[in-house]
């Protein structure tokens, strides 16, 4: 995954990529080390928790800005999930 800006250059966000191989386990690490988001205030967030566009997230009732590390991470985790739900739905359209 690539990466620019300030964080183009920055251990932490090197870091956070060497800890977790697969988009969720990276998306659990860059809330819980940037955002200090406890597990159970993890496990709680919905998609109406975010707000993309404007760079903001709701972690235990407490509205934050999210940094570019936090952003790549939630946008790969979407990515890969909407990529998985539409893999098991032509899964089972084949089959029926």
């Amino acid at each position: 995954m690539g990466c620019y800006g300030p964080f183009a250059r920055s251990p932490g966000h090197r870091a956070v990529e060497q800890a977790a191989a697969r988009p969720a386990q990276r998306l659990n690490v860059a809330l819980a080390a940037v955002h200090a988001a406890r597990w159970g205030a993890i496990c709680d967030l919905t998609l109406d928790d975010l707000d993309l566009p404007n760079r903001r997230i709701t972690i235990g009732g407490h509205r934050q800005r999210i940094g570019e590390l936090t952003h790549r991470a939630l946008r790969a985790r979407l990515d890969h999930r909407r990529e998985a739900v539409t893999s098991r739905a032509r899964a089972n359209a084949a089959r029926t």
